[in-house]
């Protein structure tokens, strides 16, 4: 054997010798906040359509309430306004991305292996119901509905609004983990899928004409929807006694198929979590 032959053998000996004392113990549970984001650039790009085509549904309805048509030119107007300076504000910041935070936790299985410490199982979730108990927890004052009444020439409709909301994560990847006692990085690769659906559930008390029909389809409030199978690598950093730690991980995900909805909402290519692990 060669001085060089040998040199590279015995480096790549200590290498492996080094990453078998540092491997940490990689079986646990998580609990804690994972999250997501989703890509919007699409979905502004036809929100002005979306909004043209139902404000010509509203203003049928509106007349077949028996508005003035001057007050139905003024709301559809300021309708109109309201929405073209909020996706202005959007364009401006160049925000196109945002998070979606989840509840979730992993359990984490370890390997005897020199590669791969361990495989682990992940996921969160969060809908309306989760997201109004927190804020009755929290005794912040957020209607579960929108509720009132439109009163044109004498005529009373009343209505009432209620948010639907669900979305979901599973994810499943091998873990390396490299630890330092009292802190520890991690690194990973594996496979997420990920959906969700808003939406919105309106009632109109007095029996709603088919002009009002017309105004929800042309909203296409089944069209909020969103659906993914990606593959991701991560990054994570842990903090704290052997047994119990912060732990913090960022995920560069690639999307190998996308379902989205008539809304064109997509899921963006950065997830990642903040949790408690307990290790064992």
């Amino acid at each position: 054997m060669t001085k060089k032959a040998l040199t590279l053998s015995c480096a790549i000996s200590m290498l492996l010798i080094a990453l078998v004392t540092m491997s940490a113990s990689c079986g646990g549970i998580s609990f804690g906040v994972p999250f997501y984001t989703v890509d919007l650039t699409e979905t502004l790009v036809i929100i002005p359509g979306i909004v043209d085509d139902s404000l010509d549904a509203l203003d049928l309805w509106l007349q077949d309430l028996g508005m003035p048509p001057t007050e139905i030119d003024t709301l559809l107007a300021d309708i109109n306004n309201s929405i073209t300076d909020f996706i202005s504000n959007i364009e401006q910041l160049s925000i196109t991305s945002f998070p979606i935070p989840l509840v979730g936790g992993s359990i984490e299985f370890g390997l005897p292996l020199v590669v791969i410490d361990g495989i682990r199982l992940s996921g969160g979730m969060l809908n309306q119901t989760m997201l109004f108990e927190a804020t009755d927890l929290l005794n912040l004052d957020v209607p579960h509905s929108i509720d009132g009444q439109i009163e044109i020439n004498g005529s009373t409709t009343e209505y009432s609004i209620a948010p639907l909301f669900s979305t979901f994560m599973l994810s499943t990847d091998v873990i390396k983990r490299l630890d330092l006692v009292i802190a520890g990085v991690s690194f990973g690769a594996g496979l997420d899928l990920i959906q969700g659906e808003i939406g919105l559930d309106p009632s109109i008390i007095d029996s709603p004409s088919p002009a009002f029909q017309s105004v929800l389809d042309e909203l296409h409030l089944d069209g909020l929807s969103w659906s993914a199978f990606a593959a991701h690598v991560s990054f994570g950093v842990e903090v704290g006694l052997p047994f119990l730690r912060l732990a913090g991980e960022a995920r560069f995900m690639l999307p190998i198929s996308q379902t989205p909805g008539s809304w064109q909402i997509k899921v963006g290519q950065w997830a990642g979590s903040v949790e408690l692990v307990i290790r064992f």
